[in-house]
């Protein structure tokens, strides 16, 4: 769990880096450092937005070793998250007891990007999704899940990249 624990916190540090290793570019004209972002911000916007990373660094995630549940706002009790402290029942319903918990995702489908992931994905859900004012989403009534065939695809497809004819990267 410690090692799960570290990868997800080391893929998230890797993330938040990638995001901002183009913040800080140099200046032909008088050598300073100048972040493109906040060039065209006021002093107090670059203030708030300074205080915004250094509050966004401090935020640390926390992973429930029972439900694995892994996420800012987990408040560990007795070293369970609260659903799983609260829980009575035996085995707890998202514990690996249950068999409800998935295991490590294989190394060779970690660096997989989302369509990738969905082409081989056994399980294609179907879900209604409207739009909210503010840019959020909203999610209403039942959730369906077709199963999908994917062994047939996957067997057409070449394991190795020289093989092809046409390779298009995007």
């Amino acid at each position: 769990l410690i090692e799960i624990e570290a990868n997800l916190i080391d893929n998230s540090n890797r993330e938040y880096n990638n995001l901002h290793e183009f913040d800080i570019v140099q200046n032909n004209d008088d050598n300073i450092q100048v972040n493109p972002l906040s060039a065209a911000l006021g002093e107090f916007d670059k203030i708030l937005l300074r205080q915004f990373c250094n509050k966004m660094k401090k935020l640390k995630h926390t992973l429930c070793p029972t439900c694995n549940e892994y996420f800012l706002s987990i408040t560990l009790v007795i070293e369970e998250c609260y659903h799983c402290h609260t829980e009575k029942t035996s085995p707890k319903k998202f514990s690996t007891e249950n068999n409800m918990d998935p295991g490590n995702v294989p190394e060779e489908l970690q660096r997989l990007i989302e369509i990738k992931e969905m082409l081989i994905a056994q399980v294609f859900p179907v879900i209604v999704v409207y739009r909210l004012r503010g840019e959020q989403y909203g999610y209403s009534g039942n959730i369906i899940n077709f199963p999908q065939d994917v062994e047939e695809f996957v067997t057409h497809l070449h394991q190795n990249p020289s093989s092809l004819n046409v390779l298009i990267i995007c």
